[in-house]
């Protein structure tokens, strides 16, 4: 079993809710804490809040829709929308009532990434290529009204390994086996290639999550 647990600081005091009685769940926190979203094997999506995180939504996910478990579960900033990924698909709804409001096909790649950018578009970046063959990368922002992609390129270099997304979906970092890291500016896709910010040389010892702590991501 999966427990909410909520914790307050000032008192010391924690109050917690057997969320979830499945081993393998998909959770994700809106960026205040106030709601915990669970993806259930089966597909359905619930959401809880409050003090002891209780059940207030159930995504109810229609056959042909969805059909495996969701693989990612995101919040927007303001935490007024929320995303579900399974393979090839990705649903938009609305935290508050439930209201569905796009279903993005995308390509059949591996979703490495995805995050909202702002309340109208997401980002989504994706690998292609089996076990130890060169993997082009395709970020891809969405129309979230429409459901179709607006702007994308392609991250060709072969020696590019990991991906991180900042919670806002403006940036995106990217190391590479060379040891070098860089940073990309997402907003200006509508105008052109996203704009490379910085490229930096990393320590032998430096992780992914180094840079994503020195960059705020």
């Amino acid at each position: 079993a999966v427990a909410g647990t909520r914790i307050d600081l000032d008192e010391g005091t924690s109050s917690h809710n057997v969320v979830s009685s499945f081993d393998s769940c998909e959770f994700a926190f809106s960026p205040d804490g106030e709601t915990l979203a669970r993806a259930d094997p089966s597909g359905d999506i619930r959401l809880f809040r409050g003090d002891g995180f209780s059940e207030f939504l159930l995504i109810d996910v229609p056959d042909g829709s969805f059909t495996s478990s969701v693989s990612a579960l995101r919040f927007s900033l303001d935490g007024s929308l929320f995303l579900g990924d399974t393979l090839g698909n990705v649903g938009v709804w609305e935290t508050a009532s439930g209201q569905r409001l796009a279903e993005i096909v995308r390509a059949d790649g591996y979703l490495d990434q995805v995050a909202f950018l702002g309340r109208e578009s997401i980002i989504t970046v994706e690998t292609f290529g089996g076990f130890n063959e060169s993997k082009p990368t395709l970020v891809t922002r969405w129309d979230i009204r429409t459901g179709a992609p607006t702007d994308s390129f392609h991250v060709l270099d072969p020696k590019v390994q990991g991906y991180a997304l900042s919670a806002s979906g403006e940036r995106l970092l990217t190391t590479s086996s060379d040891g070098t890291a860089a940073l990309w500016d997402l907003n200006v896709l509508n105008s052109g290639p996203a704009l490379k910010l910085a490229c930096l040389r990393l320590g032998n010892n430096t992780s992914l999550k180094d840079v994503q702590e020195r960059y705020g991501l």
